[in-house]
């Protein structure tokens, strides 16, 4: 990580250039997060361009020169996130030295950012004593060059070869993101976007920052998500079983797992979760979430009767009998994820177990394949119909 830290504009800027261009001279995919007061920005670089920046609704070259001006920043860098729109066509050389010279920094340049020399000095030769010696520094220099490609691209590779044969566990998982020196000034925690669905929401709700990403800790449970400890710690009492909304109002349940992580209003979510809750995938997203209590008496005597059955991969199910709900329906009805029931098909009948879905529709039943042959459920409009009593028992 990168850390902009309590510095003065013109330190900022310089170093903040100094980054872009490293990334971008190194060939990287990456995304820096520049957090200052209570605004939150984002640069984006794919394959070692620059393509994009973004602060709040305000993207490309207005976003960047607006980020430059920013004193006292802080920054993180995060590899790997490619970018869905590209909004800076320009090479990054020309807009850095735009921005440079746009904000009348103490200094000229960043160390290493090309600029055009005078006409005076480009037309004037070197002596001719001088110029075998500057040939030889040249080709000493491309020699070095090459060498330093080769090594990183060799490092590259063993990064990523390391990096997929790691396996995380649920309650110990170490990301890229490196905490911030003790030294330096805590990022600032993410505030509230103004006329959203999130305005009217009551004390029992947390506002957090998203990231989908994809992690075989989420192996786990079907419905995993990722968050800090702080914010783990505030679910006492609930199992981690959580519920979640997104920006645009769609709500799903989710279990939450604690997380190592530098930032405690961050969670982590499958990407199957980031589409449910309509988040982008490049865009910084919050989502809203608080902490579900599953009713601790038994459910009372209802029919359920679904007309629309969706598959349930096998990756998601947590018994070879399952019938996936979203969590509107089980809070409905008095259900908690593992409790048995009775499902009735054009097959006959059969014990199936509760699992939570991270979809929101209440109308969707899922059902893994042997519940689905055993239910005698051949298309999606099929009439399945959930019996469900206080004293139901699962059958093997």
């Amino acid at each position: 990580m990168r850390d902009g830290g309590p510095a003065s504009a013109d330190s900022f800027r310089v170093r903040l250039a100094a980054e872009i261009q490293r990334l971008c001279q190194a060939g990287e995919t990456a995304r820096l997060r520049i957090l200052h007061e209570d605004r939150l920005g984002m640069v984006v670089i794919e394959d070692g361009r620059l393509v994009h920046a973004q602060v709040l609704d305000t993207a490309g070259e207005a976003a960047l020169e607006e980020i430059f001006t920013w004193e006292g920043a802080a920054w993180e860098t995060l590899y790997g996130f490619r970018p869905a729109k590209r909004t800076i066509t320009r090479p990054y050389q020309q807009v850095l030295r735009d921005l440079v010279q746009g904000t009348r920094m103490a200094v000229a340049a960043p160390p290493e950012i090309e600029t055009a020399p005078p006409a005076a000095e480009a037309e004037a030769a070197p002596p001719p004593m001088q110029r075998p010696r500057r040939l030889l520094l040249a080709a000493l220099g491309i020699a070095v060059a090459a060498v330093v490609v080769w090594f990183i691209g060799q490092l590259e590779k063993r990064r990523g070869a390391i990096t997929r044969a790691v396996h995380w566990t649920a309650r110990h998982v170490e990301t890229r993101v490196t905490p911030p020196p003790e030294t330096a000034a805590p990022p600032p925690s993410i505030t509230r976007v103004v006329s959203t669905v999130f305005d009217d929401l009551g004390p029992e709700w947390m506002l957090l920052e998203a990231y989908h990403i994809w992690l075989p800790v989420f192996s786990t449970s079907a419905v995993s998500v990722l968050v800090s400890r702080d914010v783990f710690s505030a679910l006492s009492g609930s199992g981690g079983w959580v519920e979640l909304m997104g920006p645009f109002g769609a709500r799903i349940g989710a279990r939450a797992f604690a997380v190592r992580s530098p930032y405690r209003r961050t969670i982590y979510l499958r990407p199957s979760m980031a589409e449910a809750l309509g988040i982008s995938a490049d865009g910084i997203s919050r989502v809203a979430l608080r902490a579900v209590r599953w009713p601790s008496s038994s459910p009372g005597m209802a029919d359920v009767e679904f007309t629309f059955i969706r598959r349930l991969p096998e990756s998601y199910c947590e018994h070879p009998l399952v019938a996936g709900l979203a969590l509107a329906t089980l809070l409905r009805y008095g259900l908690r994820p593992g409790m048995p029931l009775l499902a009735e098909g054009p097959a006959g009948y059969q014990s199936l177990r509760i699992q939570l879905m991270d979809r929101g529709n209440p109308a969707e039943l899922w059902l893994s394949r042997l519940a689905r042959e055993a239910l005698g459920v051949t298309s999606r409009w099929t009439r399945v119909v959930l019996h469900i009593r206080p004293t139901a028992e699962l059958y093997p």
